[in-house]
């Protein structure tokens, strides 16, 4: 579970950087 939650979270960071909405 911990693996997937932390899969998630990468994959929708990745998709807001690339929207330019998270400045990170």
């Amino acid at each position: 579970m911990e693996k997937l939650f932390t899969l998630c979270v990468d994959m929708w960071t990745t998709h807001l950087n690339h929207r330019g909405i998270l400045m990170a």
